[in-house]
């Protein structure tokens, strides 16, 4: 009869991917928070962050082109 036998690694990778498995994709408690600041027009985004969001996507970008 023939045996298969799974390494500790892939025990241990099979065990990770069920743990995020479980972990939800949305999290409703932070998307509930951030939809109430924008109706009541209290959410802000700093102006350096989206532009530093924005640098970061160019140069990835060029990257990826080569």
């Amino acid at each position: 009869m023939d045996r298969v036998t799974i390494s500790e690694e892939s025990q241990e990778i099979q065990g990770i991917l069920n743990q995020l498995k479980a972990v939800p994709e949305i999290r409703e408690q932070k998307v509930a928070e951030l939809r109430a600041a924008v109706q009541q027009g209290t959410y802000q985004v700093p102006a350096r962050k989206v532009a530093e969001k924005m640098l970061e996507q160019i140069l990835r970008d060029d990257l990826l082109r080569g």
